[in-house]
């Protein structure tokens, strides 16, 4: 019985110990955090809060709220008691990256996982090397990995602006993770790249024959031209056009006696309209 008294007892104190400490917690977009007393964990839940490292107090045994935000020695004092992990960053957002581990860890985290990393400051740079922490749940960011060449992550941040292709990279020292980091970032870059391409086609295409007057309906990409559809005055015509920006005539889609070449397209929207009035279409 007295063994269950001083549980008891023991626990009564540390339940009045949570409420009188001021404890260091990240936060990123969650509604709880959780700290230690003499062995005992506590999940409370907080107000929401902007992602960020702060010190915190219980306001009882089931609720928190921020005091502060926490100071470099609060932070570093936290994370020194985390597993360190170290990755290579693929890309970031805001607060948080995307990153792939070095192939030996402690962790077991699979080589070409990518892994988010929470609460990235400005410091590092897509395809640095960082050292995070691990809490068995989240990985929180600590500090650039300053004992990795600086200049490899430099020259595919370079390649990368250029698209080169990851099968050509030949920067001596890069290692496997960073050229698997490379090869994620240059598919994803590559995909969004074409989209904006495409949608500028679209875009410029359609500025031409909306601006002369037409309809547009629809364009399709060739690999060396431009098939277009449109309507001017409710006729509809295809036209195949250039790539360039001013997308000269290639074929008109109508008899223009060989001289479709000196034509663009906003040119022969007006050049069908007129034809139109005079009854002067003739179409392949």
């Amino acid at each position: 019985m007295s063994d269950i008294l001083d549980l008891i007892g023991k626990i009564g104190e540390t339940e009045d110990a949570l409420l009188e400490r001021v404890f260091v917690s990240p936060i990123f977009h969650g509604d709880t955090v959780a700290t230690r007393v003499s062995g005992m964990t506590y999940t409370l839940k907080i107000p929401r809060t902007p992602p960020g490292w702060y010190l915190l107090k219980a306001t009882d045994h089931k609720h928190a709220k921020v005091v502060e935000t926490a100071g470099m020695e609060d932070i570093e004092a936290y994370l020194k008691h985390l597993e360190r992990v170290r990755l290579i960053m693929v890309s970031q957002t805001e607060e948080m990256c995307h990153a792939l581990p070095m192939k030996v860890n402690k962790q077991g985290f699979a080589p070409t996982e990518l892994l988010p990393v929470f609460l990235v400051d400005d410091r590092p740079m897509d395809f640095d090397r960082i050292i995070c922490r691990f809490d068995g749940a989240n990985i929180w960011f600590e500090d650039v990995d300053m004992g990795n060449d600086p200049a490899k992550g430099e020259y595919l941040r370079e390649q990368l602006h250029r698209l080169g292709d990851p099968k050509t990279l030949q920067f001596a020292g890069l290692n496997f993770e960073e050229r698997a980091a490379y090869g994620i970032r240059f598919a994803v870059d590559k995909k969004i790249r074409e989209e904006e391409r495409k949608h500028s086609v679209l875009g410029s295409v359609q500025g031409d024959v909306e601006h002369a007057g037409g309809k547009f309906i629809s364009v399709l990409e060739r690999r060396d031209h431009i098939q277009v559809t449109f309507e001017v005055d409710g006729d509809r015509y295809t036209s195949t056009v250039s790539k360039t920006p001013q997308h000269e005539i290639i074929s008109a889609g109508i008899c223009l006696s060989g001289m479709d070449r000196d034509f663009d397209l906003k040119s022969l929207v007006t050049v069908m309209r007129e034809g139109q009035t005079r009854d002067l279409i003739h179409r392949w």
